[in-house]
């Protein structure tokens, strides 16, 4: 494949098969592990973070991983396991040395974070003064 203007089977006029933005990669799906796991989810768990940064509302990303630990302990006693493992190595608003499935874990247990009362006391507010409405937030992660 190239990028440069010849004739190819794969850039014939009127041929749906890719373009000259996506070249050949462009015919088929993104597979989810990447585009999901690795990739919204990152950017949603860093966008938390960083918008508790913005926020000013110190207690709010404290709150935030406080609640975390709590929930991964008592989900780690659950039978179930088709959620994502989580992890709590590095904490739940930092993504570096986590991989994908744990990334969808901790993505879960904010989901569940959001929840408790102590969110509704610290993070909720914070959302607020940043002009996200906590249900859009939940609706959004969801």
């Amino acid at each position: 494949m190239s990028k440069h203007s010849i004739d190819n089977a794969f850039m014939m006029k009127g041929l749906p098969l890719s373009d000259n933005v996506h070249g050949h990669l462009g015919m088929m799906p993104p597979e989810l592990l990447h585009i999901a796991d690795e990739g919204c989810t990152e950017y949603m768990i860093m966008s938390l973070g960083q918008t508790l940064k913005e926020s000013g509302v110190r207690k709010a990303r404290k709150s935030v991983e406080t609640t975390f630990q709590h929930i991964h302990r008592q989900l780690a006693h659950n039978s179930e396991r088709d959620s994502g493992r989580g992890s709590t190595r590095s904490g739940v608003l930092k993504t570096s040395r986590v991989n994908a499935n744990e990334k969808e874990g901790n993505l879960f247990r904010v989901l569940c974070t959001s929840f408790t009362d102590t969110s509704k006391a610290t993070l909720h507010p914070a959302l607020e003064k940043m002009g996200i409405v906590p249900k859009d937030f939940q609706a959004c992660v969801c």
